[in-house]
């Protein structure tokens, strides 16, 4: 139990550290920047997030369930595939920008060109440390990654901070220092990899790139349905209620963000050990996985009950806290995503791609159905119960997809 709450502590730390190292950047260049020149990576921020929704469901879920299954013979050469894949990626991320910024200035579009390199370039090097930093979870240890994790905020906040000072800078220097920083660290936990894992025994890139084809089509759709939930919901409320709206939307978003990255790093962490445990064939219990998790959104539920306003007050300097009270329905509108993906882990985990992607995918179609009518109807605060409701939809597929597992597994007595 101390190992285990140790693995969970530094990886909690690892994604704060990332996720601080982001905000440190993002607030020293849009103090800086005129509102038009951030704007623009505010564009090409948003070509990035894309960018990583095929990422996760292509590439880092089906490597988070593969790694956990390669023998302990052919780790180092399924490291060195996995490097050599990463590489060839890189390679054609850079080829296509370069197409698509010559495109763009012979169609005398030259910023559409480099807001497409900025998230294409910039935003490879940052998944590719991502999925360094995930590896780290099979093959080395989270602190690993949480004390990388630090280099790299050190190395951003500072190089930032010397640019803004010492030269005219542009948006653009803000994928330069991402990037940069990026592919030191990703590097650097690559090498660790390679040198301190053994196993010798041929795993081919072939063989990487078949288990990511079976896998990945399945947890791509299930990855943009999650990625519906929250976004296509700003879209709706845009057109119906105003940029007011949005904005009050987003302040909610954003203070509840700190419990999205808590989610977003146990959703690997039960990844990963779910598919350890099926390749040893060992019991996969939900309970023990979730309950942990549980806490941790009851805590934040109510402390966004009670200190939600002050705040909200303190943050916004008095602005927006008349919709400081949707905090709670939003932090438990995350928690209940959160236990979806514990069962959905479990069933990926066995290969039941289906069972595992399913909730997701009902839970972004549902949000697309009530969004309208609740907004109508509510006005901005339809917008988180649109998120609740198509949250707590796929919580309920995924219960009764666990239940009938359940049922299923369960031998039948026969009468005597």
């Amino acid at each position: 139990m101390r190992d285990r709450f140790t693995r969970l502590f530094w990886l909690m730390t690892d994604q704060g550290v990332f996720a601080l190292s982001n905000f440190v950047l993002n607030v020293q260049f849009a103090r800086w920047l005129p509102p038009r020149e951030y704007g623009l990576f505010a564009i090409s921020f948003t070509g990035f997030l894309f960018l990583s929704v095929i990422h996760y469901g292509c590439l880092l879920e089906p490597l988070l369930v593969l790694s956990a299954r390669v023998e302990a013979d052919r780790r180092g050469s399924y490291l060195r595939a996995i490097v050599r894949l990463h590489l060839l990626l890189f390679v054609s991320a850079i080829v296509l920008c370069v197409i698509a910024l010559a495109v763009a200035a012979g169609l005398g579009e030259a910023d559409i060109g480099w807001l497409i390199v900025g998230a294409g370039i910039g935003g490879s090097a940052n998944l590719a440390l991502l999925t360094a930093r995930r590896l780290c979870l099979s093959f080395l240890s989270t602190r690993v990654s949480a004390l990388v994790g630090a280099v790299y905020f050190l190395g951003v906040t500072a190089t930032s901070y010397i640019c803004i000072r010492a030269w005219t800078v542009s948006w653009f220097a803000i994928w330069e220092i991402i990037a940069a920083w990026s592919l030191i660290c990703a590097m650097l936990v690559f090498w660790l990899l390679i040198t301190r894992i053994g196993g010798r025994q041929p795993f081919t890139l072939t063989e990487v790139v078949k288990f990511q084809a079976r896998y990945a089509p399945l947890t791509l759709i299930g990855a943009i349905g999650t990625r519906v939930t929250a976004e296509s919901i700003m879209i709706f409320l845009a057109r119906t209620k105003g940029l007011d709206a949005v904005a009050e939307t987003r302040v909610i978003f954003n203070l509840g963000s700190p419990l999205v990255q808590v989610t977003i790093a146990m959703n690997a962490f039960w990844l990963s050990g779910f598919s350890a445990k099926h390749a040893k064939q060992e019991h996969q219990g939900i309970t023990g996985e979730a309950l942990p998790y549980i806490a941790v959104c009851i805590l934040a539920a109510l402390f966004t009950k009670i200190a939600g306003a002050p705040v909200m007050d303190f943050l916004y300097k008095g602005k927006y806290v008349e919709v400081a009270w949707q905090l709670p329905i939003y932090c438990t509108a995350i928690g209940i995503a959160g236990l979806t993906q514990v069962v959905g882990s479990s069933f990926k985990a066995r290969g039941l791609l289906l069972r595992g992607n399913l909730p997701h995918v009902a839970c972004g179609v549902v949000t697309l159905i009530v969004s309208l009518p609740l907004m109508q109807t509510f006005g901005q605060p339809g917008a988180i119960y649109a998120n609740f409701v198509g949250n707590a939809t796929g919580l309920l597929i995924a219960a009764v997809l666990l239940l009938c597992a359940r049922i299923a597994e369960t031998p039948c007595s026969g009468s005597r």
